[in-house]
């Protein structure tokens, strides 16, 4: 988030000094390089050579497919991104960020019926997170039309939100 030319520039020199440490990736140099190609240069082709071939290093690594299909919902190319991030919740099914991730992409999708259920798997495991509780209300009332039954999942963001709002339990 930092886009501070010297801060830039220390990124890329560990980054640079990573890949000569693994040029194989076989500890996480690829993914490194993923995230400098999509964060910093937003260069979403060399990200995804980045990811992919991190992913055939480590083909159980299940942030890496999700990492892909961040890239494709980026490129709006949504049946990859479902496929991709479908794979990730194959690897890990418990994962709370995989059924957040499709609750948000089924819903992006207009697919309300798998959002809602993505995002009651999410609730299952984060009941009080206001984060999960307001996205399920949402995707309830479009799926239902019924706003009365939407307010039920809407949080008491009073009692659970950090004082700089950025995360919630």
């Amino acid at each position: 988030l930092d886009r501070d030319g010297d801060q830039l520039a220390r990124g890329k020199a560990a980054l640079d000094r990573a890949m000569q440490l693994d040029p194989e990736c076989h500890t996480g140099s690829c993914r490194a390089l993923g995230f400098y190609d999509l964060f910093v240069l937003k260069d979403y082709n060399r990200a995804l050579q980045a990811f992919t071939r991190a992913r055939r290093v480590r083909p159980s690594d299940p942030r890496l497919p999700s990492l892909i299909a961040h890239i494709y919902r980026r490129l709006g190319e949504w049946s990859k991104a479902l496929a991709y991030e479908q794979e990730s919740e194959r690897l890990n099914p418990l994962d709370v960020e995989h059924a957040e991730a499709l609750g948000d992409l089924h819903g992006t999708l207009r697919d309300f019926p798998a959002a809602n259920y993505y995002w009651d798997r999410a609730l299952a495991q984060r009941p009080r997170s206001v984060t999960f509780r307001l996205h399920k209300a949402l995707s309830y009332l479009s799926l239902s039309g019924d706003l009365k039954g939407a307010r039920r999942f809407l949080p008491d963001v009073t009692e659970n939100i950090s004082p700089t709002g950025t995360h919630d339990v």
